[in-house]
């Protein structure tokens, strides 16, 4: 991921994940994925100011992003999540798509909006109870 500052998803960065992944599905030299985020973050989570496509349709880009991380989630190669530094929210979301995670010293992780009374709606609550068990994702 490469998007300074911070990694944020936008549509671009969403739609450039889906069409990579299925790239990569179709190629059957590669082997096994390995995605990292530059600087000093993984994915920070989603660019909300660059959602303005969906604003009030927040269905839409629930449904956007999970058919994204559903691409993700599909591959047939191993996907690893080199978690390097900040994942949350929609970053996190990503990680849980992926197979394995491997996080560095210095990687953060969570869930903020929750604090906001909003839920993180890409899939991962749905897929981090299945991950780390039910009592953990309390």
């Amino acid at each position: 991921m490469d998007n300074p500052p911070i990694n944020a998803l936008t549509i671009a960065c969403l739609e450039g994940i889906a069409k990579c992944f299925q790239d990569i599905g179709e190629n059957k030299d590669i082997r096994a994925v390995i995605f990292t985020g530059t600087g000093k973050a993984f994915i920070a989570g989603a660019d909300v100011k660059g959602f303005e496509k969906f604003k009030g349709r927040d269905n839409e880009n629930s449904a956007f992003g999970q058919s994204v991380f559903k691409v993700v989630e599909a591959c047939p190669m191993p996907v690893i999540a080199a978690i390097n530094g900040y994942a949350f929210g929609g970053g996190l979301e990503f990680a849980i798509a992926c197979d394995f995670r491997i996080a560095s010293k210095t990687a953060k992780v969570g869930f903020p909006e929750t604090s906001l009374d909003i839920l993180p709606t890409y899939g991962g609550f749905t897929r981090i109870p299945i991950l780390i068990g039910e009592a953990n994702a309390k």
